[in-house]
This record gives C-alpha cells, sequence and structure tokens, in this order.
C-alpha cells in the first residue's frame, strides 16, 4: 500500500499477481478508459478481480497474446511491441489514441518490458463541498 501512501490523491487498489510475472504482463492501460488484457487464464483472473474490486468502470481491450499487452500510454500516444502482430491490429481500433511502435530487444535480453516500472493511474475530478 505504499503507492496509496504516496497518492493520496488517488484511488489505489492493490491486484495480487500469482507467479514471478509483473501485473503489467497481464494488464497495461492502453487509452485513458481502455484496459488492453491478454487472453491467459491469470490475465482474465486479474481482470475479474480488478472488475471487482476498483471504483472506476474501464473498457478491456482482450489481445490474443498476454506479451502483447506490455504497452504503455502517455499523453495520448501509445507506445507498444510491434512483433505481436495480432495484438498491433487491435490497438488501431482505439480511438484517439496515435500508435507508435517501439523495439526494445536489448531490454527483452534483462527480462524487462516496455511498461514494468510505471504505475498506472487516472486523474479524477473531486467534486467539493460548497
Amino acid at each position: 500500500m505504499e503507492v496509496a501512501k504516496a497518492f493520496p490523491e488517488y484511488p489505489v487498489t492493490p491486484v495480487k499477481v500469482n507467479g514471478p510475472l509483473h501485473l503489467k504482463h497481464y494488464v497495461c492501460l492502453a487509452s485513458p478508459n481502455v484496459l488492453a488484457v491478454g487472453n491467459s487464464k491469470e490475465a482474465q483472473n486479474i481482470l475479474k478481480r480488478i472488475e471487482r474490486e476498483a471504483t472506476f468502470r474501464y473498457q478491456t481491450l482482450t489481445l490474443n497474446d498476454d506479451g502483447g499487452v506490455n504497452c504503455l500510454n502517455v499523453n495520448g500516444t501509445l507506445l507498444f511491441r510491434p512483433d505481436f502482430h495480432a495484438c498491433v491490429e487491435k490497438f488501431g481500433t482505439l480511438q484517439d489514441t496515435h500508435l507508435c511502435p517501439v523495439t526494445i530487444t536489448e531490454l527483452t535480453k534483462l527480462g524487462g518490458m516496455l511498461s514494468q516500472h510505471c504505475i498506472m493511474f487516472r486523474r479524477i475530478k473531486l467534486l467539493k463541498n460548497i
């Protein structure tokens, strides 16, 4: 819950991931309201937990390969790995999102992922009492 302490102005939903892989191997923020999610059993179970526990409701874009889920949306530009061709086609369906393929060959040799050290969050407007 260190993230909740660091960002108290944002709602934080902890998501437990079983096994050695990171959350963003299974689910990433593809656009402001859309989660890219893999079609594996683990990815779908994580999505169910998010839908059950999170306060915000996201649309989902289910990809054929969990490896293709690893993407990073920065100010309306989606950085993604182009080597997952079926996933690239689905990313093309996102509205108001500029697609930017990124080859990260050296990082993947080290077991790294494009979004591994990034935090997904969505700014919400809080209503103030008058």
